[in-house]
Formats: C-alpha cells, structure tokens, sequence
C-alpha cells in the first residue's frame, strides 16, 4: 500500500516538474481518487487563511468538478473517455505540487496589497499551472503545444468567469490559485 502511494506520488511529482506522461499513470479509480484527494487537499490548504474553509471547499469542488467535467466531456467526444482516470488522475496528482508550492505563498500574501516577490510568486505559479494543463492536454487529445496552450488559457479565462459568478468573494482569491491545472491559478 504505502509503495504504491509513494510509486504514484513519485509519477506526479515527474508530470509537474520534469513533464512526464499521464498516460504513464495505471489507468484505475484507486489512482483517480488518490489524486482528486491529494489535490482537494493542497488546495483547500492553501486558499483557507485568506478565504476561510467554507469558501475554500466551495472553491475547490467547483474548481475541480468543472475541469474533471471538461475532460471527461472532451474525451467523450473523441471517443478516448477510457482515458479519463489517466489524464485527469494525472493532472490532479500534479496540481496537489503545485498547490503544496502555493500554500507558503498565500499564507504570506497581505489582503492589501502585493509586494513584488509575492507578485512574481504568483505569477510563477500561474505560468507553471497553465503549462501543466497544456502538457496534460497535449499528451491527453495529442494535439499540438500551441493548439494545448490555447485551449487551456481559454479555460482559465471561462472558469475565472464562472468561478466569480457563483464565489464572488472569492474571485479574486481563486484568480491566483494554482491547482488542478490552470483552471485554479
């Protein structure tokens, strides 16, 4: 037990930081719910100072359920939706890095205004979690870099959209939160 979570944890630490494959991954529920936690997790870590834990759980299964919800509609339309508990166990199991990165970052950040550190902090992490998305595409719908980056600047931009519509106090929190991919920046 206590191998196989380190053998997956290791699979999601090369998809964040060295652009692995999340076709890699077994393609299992056991993989799919171990990730969906880890990043539920991270996440509400790391968004529950600034916008306490009843907002962050919000955030957070909105967050996740829309982009689990995108692949799983996508991938049924290409006829791949076997694919589902790979590429998105993939790009949650990668996210929780990202969000473990975000958690001293916005536990630093002051509610008036940024420094520039923060700001750069931020802004990494933003550019590190569309890239994320973006390689899980690609590899995901084999299309190409630029096809994959744009798709995933586009659901940043609608989630951003649809996130402040139902958590209008916390649109600009989640502007900036990195996670399952770069619908969380």
């Amino acid at each position: 037990m206590h191998k196989r979570l380190l053998a997956l944890l290791q699979q999601y630490a090369r998809i964040a930081f060295l652009m692995g494959k999340p076709q890699d991954l077994p393609a299992d529920a056991r993989q799919l719910q171990t990730a969906t936690l880890l990043c539920m997790v991270t996440y509400i870590a790391a968004l529950a100072r600034s916008g306490g834990i009843t907002n962050a759980v919000l955030s957070a299964s909105i967050e996740i359920g829309l982009t689990g919800l995108m692949f799983y509609a996508g991938l049924s339309i290409v006829n791949r939706s076997s694919r589902f508990a790979q590429s998105f166990g993939g790009l949650c199991g990668a996210s929780a890095f990202i969000n473990l990165a975000a958690i001293p970052i916005f536990a630093t950040r002051s509610e008036a205004e940024l420094s520039f550190t923060q700001a750069f902090a931020q802004f990494f992490l933003l550019v590190w979690s569309l890239s994320l998305l973006g390689h899980v595409l690609r590899h995901t719908f084999e299309i190409g870099i630029f096809a994959s980056i744009v798709v995933a600047f586009v659901f940043y931009l609608l989630l951003m959209i649809i996130m402040e519509a139902l958590l209008p106090s916390m649109g600009a929190q989640t502007a900036w939160m990195p996670s399952v991919g770069a619908w969380m920046v």
